[in-house]
């Protein structure tokens, strides 16, 4: 209260980098919670951490409950170091809790970045998977969550896509796959509803070849075709080659530009934007 009306405050008006000193204590006790429930019973959790980060200096399991403390100790001092375990936490919750209790076990810590005004958030990628990513805000937010109850296959591809986008280990050939997809799985059943394997180069021939057997809601079916061709053709790493002036990945910018490509054709076919003209099936 305040605050109110007073002069900009980057810890109320920006999302805060890191584990700013407000969220460092709260985050590193929920993962004290997590290892330390029945006495930092969770050995074969802190070794598999060992093992997938390569640790140089291994934690300390030569006393009864050092690798724990030894682990709370890095993330209290290393900000990169303590998100990279919050990722590697509820990606492998299994370790944590079992079934449908994970559910509540991740959601506080999403409350508590949240809550911190925290520039990351934990997503759920598909049924039990779970990432932690950049925070989604605006159109982005708006639209992911609109795809989920009309069609939820293209919801999961764009969680994954962002995920794997804005996470802690950024895979741009997988968000650019992911988008794809996303956008396959929505347009199908409107321009190959006969055809299970259609994919995106298939759908954008067929509208190339018949383009008045569907209509649009504004612009025409040579602008969404348009927006299809330019994600297709951008995948440069979709299939093999020996060219040698064809980049092996995606860049992360190219990912970028295809997955707000791919939220708008997933909004417009998912919004009824384009439409089946008559009953001819393809």
């Amino acid at each position: 209260m305040s605050l109110r009306g007073g002069e900009p405050d980057p810890r109320f008006d920006e999302p805060s980098e890191g584990l700013p000193p407000w969220l460092k204590g709260p985050v590193v006790e929920w993962m004290r919670n997590a290892f330390q429930a029945g006495g930092w019973d969770h050995e074969e959790a802190l070794q598999a951490i060992q093992l997938d980060f390569r640790l140089e200096r291994p934690l300390g399991f030569e006393v009864n409950g050092a690798p724990g403390d030894d682990l709370l100790r890095r993330a209290a001092t290393s900000d990169e170091f303590a998100l990279d375990v919050l990722d590697w936490m509820v990606h492998n919750h299994r370790y944590f809790s079992a079934g449908h209790q994970s559910e509540g076990w991740v959601g506080e810590l999403g409350r508590l970045l949240t809550q911190g005004g925290s520039a990351w958030e934990v997503i759920t990628v598909d049924y039990m998977s779970h990432r932690l990513t950049r925070r989604a805000v605006g159109p982005v937010v708006e639209i992911m969550e609109q795809t989920a109850p009309e069609a939820t296959r293209a919801h999961n591809h764009l969680s994954a896509a962002w995920a794997k986008l804005m996470g802690r280990n950024p895979d741009p050939s997988g968000a650019y796959r992911e988008a794809v997809r996303a956008v396959e799985a929505v347009a199908k059943p409107v321009i190959s509803p006969n055809n299970d394997l259609a994919t995106l180069g298939q759908m954008i021939a067929a509208m190339r070849d018949k383009a008045d057997k569907w209509s649009t809601t504004l612009g025409t079916t040579d602008d969404v075709r348009a927006q299809m061709e330019a994600v297709w053709k951008g995948q440069l790493d979709r299939h093999g080659t020996d060219d040698e002036d064809v980049p092996l990945h995606v860049s992360q910018e190219e990912a970028d530009a295809a997955f707000s490509t791919c939220l708008n054709l997933v909004r417009l076919f998912v919004g009824s934007h384009v439409k089946r003209v008559g009953n001819d099936p393809e």
